[in-house]
């Protein structure tokens, strides 16, 4: 509150086992019944602020009405902490806090626009001084898409998700036949994974352009106001099939997951996937050109268990690396992973 001092000390934000870092916390898995007794150490850390200025990062200038907080991490929703903004300049302060890490979120309307702006900070013993956040409007996109190729299936409608970071609500496009155009809204300087939803066997998201800039499906950034684009579907994913066994050698029910083998491989519900039936065979077909690790996993819980913020941590490196060409057919065998492999 304006007018009260701030007091010496106080607390950073720990997560289990012992991290201010919420990208490092592990999660704990409980089963009907457990009890499991966890202890925190809290070490009390010098009261800083981060100090900055925000500003309309078409013009430059201070904004109107601006809101600035900080988080404890970019998946952290609410109204956070929040800072005290200047109407004058854009100057803020958010005072009160403990050294760390934390994301600041900045927001406006100006003409008629909302500006947004997200960044990491990291603040040490001294607090952190003049932080610039600029904040833009949203990015709007006309789009549309191709069928490359020659069509084996006729395609009514596409539907285009584009998976977003942190807090940021996933968009969604719908594009029918026979235009296929769409529009779409973007966080500018974001970084977003670009899915196709429900397409024929065989077909996959091949490539995405802005303005005629080719941009990576899984790491699309955009900047500026608008722009045209450009989503390409193709016919010619390639083909996985095989045969998923037990510590026995024996086929198996079991799920398969299809990983990209990328240090970022991006929203784990983005990834493909398919069931193994009681002969332990399974198929995955349109899968889009690449490296993966194949894992097989007997969880009837798929959807619960990859949205677990501690999932990638928990597969680490295993499963079987494949390399998959445009077209490529392939025949893979797959051991079951259960719970003592983990």
């Amino acid at each position: 509150m304006p007018g009260v001092p701030d007091p010496a000390y106080t607390y950073s934000s720990l997560f289990f086992p012992s991290t201010s870092d919420f990208l490092q916390a592990q999660s704990l898995r409980l089963n009907p019944g457990d009890e499991i007794a966890i202890n925190f150490l809290l070490i009390s850390a010098p009261v800083v602020s981060i100090r900055g200025r925000v500003t309309n990062g078409m013009t430059g200038g201070p904004p109107p009405g601006a809101q600035v907080s900080a988080f404890w991490t970019p998946y952290m929703g609410g109204e956070g902490i929040p800072g005290q903004v200047s109407k004058q300049n854009g100057a803020f302060e958010i005072r009160g806090l403990a050294p760390g890490t934390y994301t600041l979120r900045a927001s406006f309307i100006e003409d008629k626009l909302a500006f947004e702006s997200e960044q990491t900070v990291e603040v040490g013993n001294e607090g952190a001084q003049n932080v610039q956040i600029a904040a833009l409007p949203d990015f709007a996109a006309s789009g549309h898409v191709t069928i490359a190729g020659a069509p084996k299936n006729p395609i009514a409608r596409v539907m285009v998700e584009f998976a977003g970071e942190g807090m940021m609500t996933r968009v969604r496009a719908s594009a029918r036949s026979p235009e296929f155009k769409f529009d779409a809204q973007f966080r500018p300087e974001r970084r977003y994974y670009a899915r196709a939803r429900n397409l024929p066997e065989d077909y996959y998201l091949k490539s995405v352009s802005i303005s005629g800039h080719d941009l990576p499906p899984n790491n699309m950034v955009v900047s500026g106001t608008r722009g045209d684009l450009e989503v390409v579907i193709s016919a010619a994913g390639a083909h996985i099939e095989g045969t998923l066994f037990d510590d026995k050698e024996e086929p198996t029910r079991g799920s398969i997951l299809l990983v990209p083998d990328v240090p970022e491989p991006g929203p784990p519900d983005l990834y493909q996937r398919t069931s193994a039936d009681s002969k332990g065979r399974f198929t995955l077909r349109g899968v889009h050109p690449g490296s993966y690790r194949m894992l097989a996993v007997e969880s009837i819980n798929l959807d619960g268990e990859i949205n677990d913020p501690d999932f990638l941590r928990t597969i680490g490196n295993r499963g079987q690396a494949l390399t998959v060409e445009e077209e490529g057919k392939y025949t893979v065998s797959l051991r079951l992973q259960t719970s003592d492999d983990r």
